[in-house]
């Protein structure tokens, strides 16, 4: 009898440590979705801002106008394959960072769809 307690007593220790660990990942899990979504809803990704991505998207129009522009105009080879260059790296620079929105996004549909299910 005293054999079945001690295990009784070293079970429900057990299950009171696992209890707190579970608690403790659900805590750090709510803090992470609670910062996805802070992020998401303030519409910045990192550093950058709903503006700095508009100006990045007109920076890319101008980009593309100036080089078929200039691509009528003798002597603009230099500028025609500077603008060029330029657009194909700030398109770059704009998959990037989508593609980090996306990852974002993704995943914090991911914590609210497990959530749910819980």
């Amino acid at each position: 009898m005293d054999a079945l307690n001690a295990d009784i007593a070293m079970l429900a220790r057990r299950r009171e440590r696992d209890r707190k660990g579970f608690l403790h990942t659900i805590e750090l899990k709510n803090l992470a979705i609670r910062q996805l979504e802070e992020q998401s809803n303030s519409g910045s990704t990192g550093s950058l801002t709903k503006a700095d991505l508009q100006v990045m998207s007109d920076t890319a129009i101008t980009l593309g106008l100036a080089h078929k522009t200039w691509v009528h105009i003798k002597g603009t080879e230099p500028w025609r394959t500077r603008a060029a260059t330029q657009l194909e790296q700030l398109n770059s620079i704009v998959l990037r960072i989508l593609g980090e929105i996306r990852i974002s996004s993704r995943s914090a549909e991911n914590h609210t769809d497990a959530e749910e299910a819980a």
